[in-house]
């Protein structure tokens, strides 16, 4: 199953330099790295990068990321992936930017 991460073009890029993330704000705080499923990214997108012109849209397969990946309840009820280790570059399988048009994220058409 496909799993999404929405970050900033900075933290991409430094993933990309290093090949490994080990978090940005509420995943360092939380001790977790978020996910979300498809149904989930757009309306992830909009609670926390409101309005944010600077974002990229990666993911990667479910079972590439091991046990060390759980699957907990959280926003309305609804089950999220939560990485508990870093996440590699080489586990990455695409990634592409997440422009703003209006007020509004705009998503590739896989989701």
């Amino acid at each position: 199953m496909f799993i999404y991460k929405i970050m900033s073009k900075s933290d991409f890029d430094v993933f990309k330099e290093n090949e490994v993330f080990l978090g940005a704000g509420v995943d360092i705080t939380d001790g977790y790295i978020h996910f979300s499923i498809g149904n989930q990214v757009e309306e992830t997108a909009q609670k926390h990068f409101s309005g944010r012109n600077d974002l990229h849209l990666v993911w990667t397969i479910s079972e590439l990321l091991g046990n060390s990946l759980k699957w907990e309840i959280s926003r309305n009820n609804q089950t999220f992936p939560h990485l508990y280790r870093a996440w590699y570059y080489r586990e990455v399988v695409d990634s592409c930017k997440l422009p703003l048009i209006g007020d509004q994220h705009k998503f590739p058409d896989l989701l």
